[in-house]
């Protein structure tokens, strides 16, 4: 068995306004589809939140992820999606625009419901008119879990998780549990990250955690897995690690999980530039220009 494992694809981002900016996360995103989709016929593709930059989805953006969710509905490799905090719906209506892309069939996407402080595992189903909210889906020997954005409030989620994944586990089976959190000790983000030592509860419910949100690259005693974002959002991640996961599953449930980052990516450099001893800010402004051609035309 082998799928693909991405995250935080951040469709429709607009990095520093620049209008190539969209289309670097575009080309991305369908360029990791090719070669390791496709390429590599897998059985199905998980994303583990942020396939959107933001709430509000733009028409371009939408037809970018259309194009590439249509490649893999073509090729018969199902995606399994969960929402990120990117994702989340707006506060005066029920459906984010996953749930629209899950009407139009082309992914699955997984939540458990809650009934009090209890999570309810159910198996995602489809009737051909209406959708069925699922938690779980089966997808040859693999059963895979879902949940949703937890923020600050994941340390307390995961005791509950771990115990809704045990009522609900399938003799066979490999078990994943895709999960859009930080981790203490890798995260870049200011919000509070579950400790690690709080994940591994998990471990008794799973044999992979499919991580997203922090956008770089990490892995957790071959178990628990980040692939980092597939393009950069902002300057200060340039020099991150970052790419997604092919991931082989032996017949004794073996991971093998390779990190690849050979894709179409826009290339990053950071110059410096002192300002010292000049006067005028047409001066800095021509200093930064000619430091700038420098760097482009510089022979290799």
């Amino acid at each position: 068995m082998k799928f693909l494992h991405i995250s935080d694809v951040h469709l429709g981002c607009t990095r520093y306004n620049l209008p190539e900016s969209q289309r670097d996360f575009f080309d991305a995103w369908v360029d990791v589809l090719k070669k390791y989709a496709i390429g590599e016929n897998v059985d199905f593709v998980i994303i583990c939140g942020d396939f959107f930059h933001k709430r509000s989805v733009p028409p371009e953006t939408m037809d970018y992820a259309y194009a590439g969710l249509d490649l893999l509905r073509t090729a018969g490799i199902p995606v399994v999606a969960i929402e990120g905090n990117h994702d989340q719906k707006h506060s005066d209506t029920p459906y984010s625009w996953l749930r629209s892309l899950e009407k139009w069939r082309l992914l699955h996407l997984l939540e458990p419901r809650t009934e009090g402080e209890r999570f309810i595992y159910e198996p995602w189903n489809y009737d051909g008119e209406s959708q069925i909210l699922g938690g779980y889906i089966d997808i040859g020997r693999a059963r895979i879990f879902g949940s949703a954005w937890y923020g600050a409030s994941t340390r307390w989620a995961v005791p509950r998780l771990t115990e809704a994944i045990k009522e609900n586990r399938r003799e066979g089976a490999f078990h994943i549990l895709m999960l859009h959190t930080d981790v203490e000790g890798h995260q870049k983000h200011p919000l509070p990250a579950i400790s690690v030592s709080a994940l591994k509860e998990l471990k008794t419910a799973v044999e992979y955690v499919g991580l997203g949100h922090t956008h770089m690259h990490y892995e957790i005693e071959n178990w628990a897995f980040n692939p980092g974002s597939i393009e950069v959002t902002n300057i200060s991640e340039f020099r991150e690690t970052r790419g997604v996961f092919v991931v082989e599953i032996g017949d004794d449930n073996s991971v093998n999980a390779r990190h690849i980052q050979d894709y179409h990516q826009r290339p990053f450099e950071r110059l410096t530039f002192k300002v010292d001893g000049y006067a005028e800010t047409s001066e800095i402004t021509n200093g930064v220009l000619n430091k700038v051609r420098s760097a482009l035309y510089a022979p290799e």
